[in-house]
């Protein structure tokens, strides 16, 4: 997003949204809640249910890149509440971190059987994620370059993996987001 564009007040209903920002600023505000200034590394993790209105903009200086990921709760008429958490790269370096999920125990509780995960990964390493039998993931390559399951993937590039171990190896640093669910749900994946 470009600086000085972004979207005036709006309304969503019936759905999830999870923004991670990657670079630049997000001034993120919800209609009678407030808002304000989110950087690298922040989340805000969105339930509209029975309805919520809000706004972005990136008014700082530079472009601004995020990416969001975008669900059906499993209940409708959900009471509307936003929440946001940071994910320090530095403190879970070359680890998978939990950062969303069904649990309470995560920094981001959602409202659906999803798993969100991210991991910023030095470069010429090598990690592992098993996706169960019972499970699909979608794995977005954030930044940098890297082989997984034998597929070379670089910065926007995204891999489906259906029951099986993922297998990375980063040529340089990289970032990632994965989202795991079970077979029988879908998700909306939208970088803006």
């Amino acid at each position: 997003m470009h600086p000085g564009y972004g979207y005036h007040f709006h309304p969503h209903k019936e759905v999830e949204i999870l923004t991670f920002i990657l670079e630049g600023e997000l001034t993120y505000t919800v209609k009678g809640q407030g808002g304000g200034c989110l950087r690298r590394g922040d989340f805000t993790y969105l339930t509209a249910g029975s309805g919520i209105e809000h706004s972005e903009f990136n008014w700082g200086d530079v472009p601004m890149r995020m990416i969001q990921v975008w669900m059906k709760p499993q209940h409708k008429n959900l009471h509307p509440h936003v929440q946001y958490a940071t994910y320090n790269e530095n403190c879970h370096l070359n680890q998978w971190y939990l950062m969303a999920s069904d649990a309470k125990n995560n920094p981001i509780q959602l409202q659906q059987n999803v798993q969100i995960w991210v991991l910023k990964q030095e470069g010429n390493k090598k990690t592992e994620f098993l996706v169960a039998e019972n499970q699909q993931a979608y794995l977005v390559q954030l930044e940098g370059s890297s082989t997984i399951n034998g597929e070379c993937l670089s910065r926007y590039d995204g891999l489906e993996v259906y029951g099986e171990k993922i297998q990375i190896m980063t040529e340089r640093e990289a970032c990632f987001l994965l989202v795991v669910t079970p077979l029988s749900i879908g998700t909306e994946l939208n970088e803006k």
